[in-house]
C-alpha cells in the first residue's frame, strides 16, 4: 500500500534485491533476521537501561533499524531512500518491538514475526 502511494506521488522505490529470490536463501533467511532482531532489541533495551522512557527506546530502535537498509534500498536520492526506509522497515520494526514487549520481551515472539513479514514480502 505505502509503495502503490509512493509510485502515485512519484517516488520509484527500490525493490529488495532478495525480492523473487526467496529459495536461493530461504536458509539463511532465520539467522539473517535473528541478527537483526538482536539488533533491533539491543538498541531498545540498551536505551533503557540507559534512561530512556519505553517510548523514547522504541522509536530511536526503529530509526536505527530503519537506518540500516539504506543501502539495499538506495534508489539514487537520499530523501526518497530515508522516506522509504523509515516508513517501511522503521514502522516495521516499531511492529516488531511490539510483538517484543507483547510476549513478554520474548526475542522469539518478535523474530517470529518478522521472519513471516519477510518470507511474504520476499515470495512475492
Amino acid at each position: 500500500m505505502v509503495g502503490f502511494l509512493a509510485l502515485k506521488i512519484g517516488l520509484s522505490w527500490t525493490s529488495n534485491p532478495a525480492a523473487g529470490h526467496l529459495g536461493s536463501i530461504i536458509l539463511k533467511i532465520p539467522f539473517m533476521l535473528m541478527g537483526e532482531e538482536l539488533l533491533g532489541i539491543g538498541v531498545l533495551e540498551t536505551a533503557r537501561n540507559k534512561g530512556l522512557s519505553l517510548t523514547a527506546s522504541t522509536f530511536l530502535s526503529a530509526l536505527i533499524f530503519g537506518l540500516i537498509h539504506s543501502f539495499v534500498y538506495w534508489d539514487g536520492s537520499l530523501f526518497s531512500t530515508l522516506l522509504h526506509v523509515l516508513l517501511l522497515q522503521g514502522v516495521a520494526r516499531l511492529i516488531f518491538n511490539y510483538v517484543y514487549l507483547k510476549t513478554d520481551r520474548s526475542i522469539w515472539g518478535s523474530w517470529i514475526s518478522h521472519v513471516l513479514v519477510d518470507l511474504v514480502g520476499l515470495a512475492i
